[in-house]
């Protein structure tokens, strides 16, 4: 009897170590960093069916699969759009490409259920939003048929952190202006069921109300509107519901004269009309789209101050026909950058006279350029004499995600006289880093600002008359604790500016903090070695400085 009972406990072994491992925990553990102990496929066959620990922090990077399939993509940094960061087919852009490529895996929850209940990796709102962080994760690799994922372990409790959900935009105090430029996804009134923007009546009473609260939530004083039905119905519609939520008349719109045509889109401008009148006549640039590219010359009642306001959306990189200089060469521009460049071009034109008839040099450049920070139209306002607000504030500075890459679209760039005025440019990320399931169009919609666009909000204060400098002391027990040769922590400087330079003087680095204690992520990973990093507020000049040792 006793042989017997041992006989089966011998086979139940042998059963246990051949069934593959959906979250249970091994007694091997491999300590591994990603993606460098990843570099080839062989790596995920040596790591196959073993428990992992990676003594690292991983980023998610993407959340398009998260509802259907209860996966997320994570990389060892949140993934920047190659064009983004370097000239297109550049060294460094090749790289940047290669990297990508390389730096990402699913996390699964291991279960083979589509739209699984409750969502797994939900924080307390129910969303896991792109950037969030998870350290030292212990899991399983397992290879599907579709690819490899990792499979977290029972005995590992995953907490996610940082992030989280924006409740409002955190602008300068020491502005007299508050712009925003913000795509709307196709916002319409009328003519539903196109294949863009809303389909029915419903989903555009979904889309309106998420829309409104965004924008009371940045609580701007120009809002520049892409992707707003022509005609003055759609942009009457918004004017109208800010006026009733706020409980005043203050804000009015500019009546471009254009008539409704159908379900196609335009850009526009509302305003207080408290604190700023338009100043001169709309200015329409019709060459490649109409109604998608607008000057108007603004005055700012305190002060009688004025700026020029260019509001754009270029030529989107997909679409059909794309001949001569408008086909994708590969170089990461894709379609219609031929397109692009010639409507960039003709803003620059058109500044050029408006400006003179309204008699203010001052120009601020925003909107949907559909083209990353190096991209070609870019190139076109920097060779004129803009700068690039947003990134020359922070280096990794993204409005919109595409297939798991962050990057800017959405743009303000502005020439010297305008930039002097600026105090700082920021994006309020409302959108692209939420999950799709809660836009208008899902059932899963929340009836809040979140995902009410799949483009981020860029909002810019202004200090019109005045300028940007002003000194502000920063905190002296600022703390940077090194990670690895590409990240660290930086404490106790919230609300201030990190510069990073190698001891040649080269820049590596310069972004805002924005919490207490920061996870920072650098474009590449550095030789070891000491550097100095400047803390300051980003205006006047630097305050502090701190050696620190990779």
């Amino acid at each position: 009897m006793k042989k017997n009972i041992l006989l089966i406990l011998i086979v139940f072994n042998i059963i246990t170590l051949t069934v593959p491992n959906y979250g249970f925990s091994q007694e091997a553990v491999d300590t591994v960093i990603f993606p460098d102990d990843f570099q080839n496929i062989s790596d995920y066959y040596r790591f196959e069916n073993r428990t992992l620990y990676f003594a690292q922090t991983l980023v998610v990077s993407d959340n398009y699969s998260w509802q259907r399939y209860g996966q997320l993509k994570l990389s060892s940094i949140r993934l920047m759009a190659p064009t983004d960061m370097a000239t297109p087919n550049s060294t460094d852009y090749n790289r940047i490409v290669m990297d990508n490529a390389k730096n990402w895996i699913y996390l699964d929850d291991g279960y083979s259920t589509e739209y699984p209940t409750p969502l797994p990796f939900a924080d307390s709102q129910g969303t896991r939003r792109i950037g969030s962080r998870i350290n030292n994760l212990k899991a399983v690799l397992r290879r599907y048929s579709w690819g490899w994922a990792l499979v977290p372990t029972v005995d590992y409790t995953l907490q996610f952190y940082g992030n989280e959900r924006p409740i409002s935009i955190d602008i300068a105090d020491n502005h007299n202006l508050k712009v925003c430029s913000f795509n709307l996804a196709y916002y319409l009134t009328s003519n539903f069921g196109t294949g863009f923007g809303p389909d029915n009546e419903t989903q555009a009473a979904k889309q309106h109300s998420k829309i409104i609260k965004a924008l009371l939530a940045v609580d701007a004083d120009i809002y520049g509107l892409i992707e707003i039905q022509q005609g003055q119905d759609a942009i009457r519609n918004i004017c109208d519901a800010l006026n009733s939520t706020m409980g005043n008349n203050i804000f009015s719109f500019i009546d471009d004269r254009g008539s409704i045509y159908g379900s196609y889109t335009k850009v526009g401008f509302i305003y207080r009309s408290d604190r700023v009148v338009p100043d001169g006549k709309l200015r329409n640039i019709n060459n490649i789209l109409p109604h998608r590219k607008k000057l108007q010359c603004f005055r700012l009642l305190a002060n009688n101050e004025k700026f020029v306001l260019s509001l754009n959306h270029f030529k989107s990189k997909t679409g059909k026909n794309a001949t001569g200089d408008n086909a994708d060469n590969g170089d990461g521009q894709g379609l219609f950058n031929g397109d692009r460049v010639r409507e960039a071009t003709a803003v620059i034109d058109a500044i050029k006279s408006y400006t003179s008839a309204c008699n203010d040099n001052d120009v601020l450049v925003m909107g949907d350029l559909n083209a990353y920070s190096q991209e070609n139209p870019l190139h076109i306002f920097y060779n004129n004499g803009f700068s690039n607000i947003l990134k020359k504030q922070n280096d990794s500075a993204y409005s919109y995600v595409y297939q798991g890459v962050s990057g800017c679209i959405d743009h303000a760039v502005a020439n010297a006289s305008m930039a002097n005025q600026i105090v700082r440019a920021e994006v309020f990320h409302i959108n692209a880093d939420e999950p799709k399931m809660f836009e208008y169009k899902q059932n899963t919609s929340q009836d809040n600002m979140y995902r009410s666009s799949d483009h981020d909000i860029v909002v810019v204060a202004l200090n019109l008359g005045g300028t940007n400098k002003e000194d502000i002391s920063t905190e002296d027990n600022v703390i940077i604790q090194t990670i690895s040769n590409r990240s660290f922590v930086i404490k106790n400087a919230s609300n201030q500016w990190i510069s990073m330079f190698d001891v040649s003087g080269k820049h590596l680095l310069h972004t805002y903090i924005t919490e207490k204690e920061q996870y920072i992520t650098l474009p590449y990973e550095v030789n070891s070695g000491v550097y100095i990093f400047y803390i300051d507020n980003g205006k006047s000049r630097y305050v502090n400085s701190i050696k620190v040792v990779f």
